[in-house]
């Protein structure tokens, strides 16, 4: 399964499968998503922004608040204690490294890296932390042998000659944890800073940023083709909702934007490039749809919601072959139950690798959608799965 090159370059993966020391659990996951937010900053060249800063950090991914690692009290303390001009120093150090990555001036000993490992749960679980900090240097004229040095242009680290002791070993954890946060900071960008709010421009150049955000677009490509005012009947009642339509003049790619004045929101967003989202006999992958592509949900349902999810955990919708496991038209929904009573649905699909359709319902709505499938489902031979993500 390939990842579009905008959201992780091939050369990370090669990368992290030569590495020789140990890195947290699903470090490409939270590689992808960290550039994905990068890549979205306002000013930011996004290809020399990947070839700098892809794999130089073990990222914390921040969705709207602390990364994926930093989750107990001790270290997340420790990262919001640290100055404003360290966090810009940090950052000012990983954009101008000609490196592709962190090296180490010797390998680490089969112990050194056991010892690391153990030490990183107690730095997380227990808030062990150095005494010290890593000495940095500008030059390797300034190493001192006795010490971690780390030169940020080449983004090394140089070892003292004696095995690492438990203060250096400390060091080293505690400075990817700092840069990584600082780099967090640089890369987690609300919804109010990407899209203005609604009272400072219309409508539809709010919804164009939008589109910029979700499908990682240039905002100079993207114009409003045409939008228009329809009543839709829903139930009973009748909604004013204002279809607009986007059209990516670099490649044709079109979006479909519908607004529901009355709620003062966005109820729907879909996707149309070149080749249809949909295709039968797509075969799903259910350990990508828990890591990497539930990690990608997450960050697009907070950019397009604006809410937090309820718990952690979301669910995944499939409709599969019985006999085959094959998907019907080759997509699923990611569902995650909002905040404020709503539910939202993206969809992904295997066929173009995108995320292709955005939608908001009410639970109410979104529960006879969800029966409507079953029944349907029942009737075409197909089973419908509804399955909690933890």
């Amino acid at each position: 399964m390939k990842i579009s090159s905008t959201e992780m370059d091939d050369t990370i993966f090669a990368y992290v499968n030569r590495q020789s020391v140990n890195l947290p659990k699903d470090y490409e996951e939270m590689v992808k998503q960290t550039l994905v937010q990068l890549n979205e900053k306002k000013g930011i060249n996004k290809k020399n922004w990947q070839s700098r800063v892809a794999i130089l950090v073990i990222v914390f991914v921040c969705i709207g608040g602390t990364g994926v690692y930093a989750g107990t009290n001790y270290v997340a303390k420790r990262q919001q204690e640290l100055s404003k001009d360290s966090v810009e120093q940090y950052i000012e150090d990983v954009q101008n490294s000609n490196a592709n990555a962190d090296t180490f001036s010797r390998e680490l000993s089969e112990e050194e890296k056991a010892r690391y490992s153990e030490l990183e749960v107690v730095y997380m679980e227990e808030g062990r932390f150095p005494k010290d900090e890593v000495l940095i240097i500008q030059s390797v004229e300034e190493i001192n042998s006795e010490r971690v040095c780390f030169l940020a242009n080449t983004s090394t680290f140089y070892l003292p000659k004696h095995e690492l002791n438990d203060e250096d070993l400390l060091e080293i954890i505690d400075f990817r944890y700092m840069r990584d946060y600082s780099l967090t900071q640089e890369a987690n960008i609300t919804t109010e800073e990407l899209i203005e709010p609604k009272n400072d421009i219309g409508l539809e150049e709010m919804v164009v940023q939008l589109m910029a955000v979700l499908f990682d677009e240039e905002r100079t490509d993207l114009n409003i083709e045409s939008s228009e005012l329809q009543n839709i009947q829903t139930g009973q009642n009748e909604q004013l909702q204002e279809y607009i339509k986007i059209c990516n003049q670099a490649d044709k790619t079109q979006y479909i934007v519908v607004y529901d004045t009355d709620e003062n929101r966005i109820t729907n967003i879909s996707f149309e490039g070149t080749e249809s989202n949909y295709a039968d006999g797509m075969c799903r992958d259910a350990e990508l749809e828990k890591t990497t592509l539930y990690d990608m949900a997450q960050m697009k349902n907070k950019v397009f919601t604006d809410e937090e999810s309820l718990g952690d955990n979301c669910y995944v919708q499939t409709i599969v072959k019985e006999d085959t496991n094959c998907l019907q038209r080759g997509i699923i929904n990611y569902c995650f139950e909002l905040e404020d009573g709503m539910v939202s649905v993206i969809s992904y699909s295997y066929v173009t690798e995108t995320f292709y359709q955005y939608r908001l319902f009410t639970k109410e709505s979104f529960e006879e959608w969800k029966n409507r499938h079953k029944e349907q489902c029942e009737n075409d031979g197909f089973q419908f799965s509804y399955t909690e993500i933890k």
